[in-house]
């Protein structure tokens, strides 16, 4: 699949497919990947304390269960989204969150399930 992008020249506005655009542009594509890593980990990290915390506690019990199933359905989606979009970084990093709140969830089904919602 050839992604294509508009390159504006003096006369006209006309697509090109991604291996005819300039080195910039491609460097530029990459940068975008790199930033897409960075925040990726970020989001993915941000659950390793909450997992951590309901290990060592065995408790679960103020983690919402909406919450975990609403969380788990949006990344699967995001990787379904990073393929389609051919995405490294949202389709890696997706699917790292994607563990990581499958971990939030099976504490809370183990450890948490009768002591709140």
């Amino acid at each position: 699949m050839l992604a294509f992008f508009c390159v504006q020249t003096e006369e006209v506005v006309r697509p090109t497919a991604l291996s005819q655009l300039p080195n910039s542009v491609s460097i530029n594509i990459m940068n975008i990947e790199i930033i897409g890593f960075v925040a990726g980990a970020l989001v993915a990290v941000s659950l390793l304390p909450q997992v951590i915390k309901s290990w060592k506690t065995k408790s679960a019990g103020d983690i919402s269960v909406l919450w975990s199933i609403i969380n788990l359905t949006g990344q699967v989606i995001w990787i379904v989204y990073g393929i389609v979009k051919s995405s490294p970084s949202l389709v890696i990093m997706s699917s790292i969150a994607l563990v990581m709140m499958l971990s939030v969830f099976y504490l809370k089904l183990k450890y948490g399930l009768n002591k709140a919602g």
